[in-house]
C-alpha cells in the first residue's frame, strides 16, 4: 500500500503524541520507543525521514531498505537511518565489555 505524505505525516504526528503520554511508559514499563518503517526503495526512504524530521520527529524513527535488511543483520547491522542522525545505525548497540585499569 502507498500512502501519500500528508497520510504519514499524521501517523508521526500520534505516535509523538503516544510515546509523550505516561500511559506508555506505565503500560510497557520503559521510556524506550522505536518506530521502524520499512521502504522499497533509497528515495522514498529519505523522503520519509525528511517529513519526520520536519515534524519533530525524534531519533527514534528509523528506517530501512527491504532489500537491505537480511534476517541475521537487521538487529546488529548499520542497516538502519534514524531521524536526526546522518550516518546508518543498528537497531541494538554493540556490546562493549569494560576494561579493567
Amino acid at each position: 500500500m502507498i500512502c501519500d505524505s500528508r497520510k504519514f505525516n499524521l501517523k508521526y504526528l500520534f505516535v509523538l503524541r503516544l510515546s509523550e503520554m505516561i500511559a506508555y511508559e506505565r503500560r510497557y514499563g520503559t521510556q524506550s520507543l522505536r518506530v521502524l518503517t520499512v521502504t522499497l526503495g533509497e528515495r522514498r526512504l529519505q523522503n520519509l525521514k525528511k517529513v519526520t524530521e520536519q515534524v519533530g520527529g525524534g531519533n527514534w524513527f528509523y528506517f530501512g531498505v527491504l532489500s537491505a535488511l537480511a534476517p541475521e543483520h537487521i538487529l546488529i547491522a548499520p542497516l538502519w537511518q534514524v531521524a536526526g542522525e546522518s550516518k546508518s545505525l543498528p537497531l541494538i548497540m554493540p556490546y562493549k565489555a569494560e576494561t579493567q585499569p
